[in-house]
């Protein structure tokens, strides 16, 4: 799994509504992608285990599937067709082009008693949490819609599930949305194009948070002290949250990142 943050300010285009600040952002410009990623966290999930293969309905094993263990990584939780969401591995595939960044994209699943098997037309929820696991607020979320699908819709909703915003991309293009209070927010099909259904790449999320503020609470204090010192040592391929310089291992130069931000 890896994690991006960016440099530069965001570039969206939006309206003020009672609640504050609101827009939707719906583009094929990758320049344009990145810089509204830039103040957000992107995970991509190219580190995690994948399959080979597309097939509807081929069972999912348990390492490609999207379960609440990656949840203090990705700072979300995915579900899917009454299971988890999945991670397709599509380098060196026929599929591989449809990918925004290789090797894995996120797509959906459904039960088939109690394995889960593969369904891209199944709508894809995710449910923000801190880097403790715990329900958390975000105030930018959004995907790439991969080139190969369909239209998909993005809806968010707050706390107690009401609909904050909804918008909607074309296949190959990236669907964002900049909203105060989003808990949780849904991909789902609107019209198939050139496929029956869809599959997800960079998935981003934006909180208005510096990268050392690890378990979410708006500060940097004792308890992402306590995550990064629990996570010390070599960063295993499903969890690098602490990992703040991206070099593989937890260790002084992170903890200084954390003691540099300290609040």
């Amino acid at each position: 799994m890896r994690f991006v943050t960016g440099l530069v300010g965001a570039l969206v285009v939006g309206s003020l509504t009672s609640s504050g600040l609101a827009s939707s952002f719906v583009s094929s410009d990758g320049n344009a992608v990145l810089a509204w990623q830039s103040d957000c966290v992107v995970v991509d999930f190219d580190q995690l285990p994948g399959m080979p293969t597309f097939a509807i309905g081929t069972p999912v094993s348990p390492a490609s599937q999207l379960s609440t263990q990656y949840a203090t990584c990705a700072g979300a939780i995915f579900s899917s067709g009454g299971g988890p969401a999945v991670t397709l591995d599509l380098q060196g595939t026929g599929q591989e082009g449809d990918a925004k960044s290789f090797p894995n994209v996120i797509c959906g699943t459904a039960l088939s008693g109690r394995t889960v098997v593969i369904d891209f037309a199944k709508p894809v929820h995710v449910a923000m949490v801190n880097g403790a696991g715990q329900p958390m607020i975000a105030e930018k979320f959004g995907a790439w819609n991969d080139p190969t699908g369909s239209i998909v819709r993005l809806d968010v909703f707050d706390v107690n599930g009401v609909l904050l915003e909804s918008t909607q991309g074309s296949q190959g293009q990236f669907i964002g949305i900049e909203h105060e209070g989003i808990a949780s927010a849904t991909f789902t099909v609107v019209q198939f194009q050139t496929a029956g259904g869809f599959s997800l790449d960079d998935i981003t999320i934006g909180r208005g948070t510096v990268p050392a503020d690890l378990d979410g609470n708006g500060v940097v204090d004792g308890g992402d002290l306590g995550i990064l010192l629990g996570a010390w040592g070599d960063c295993p391929e499903t969890c690098c949250a602490a990992d703040l310089n991206q070099d593989g291992v937890i260790n002084g130069a992170d903890l200084a990142t954390v003691l540099g931000a300290w609040e």
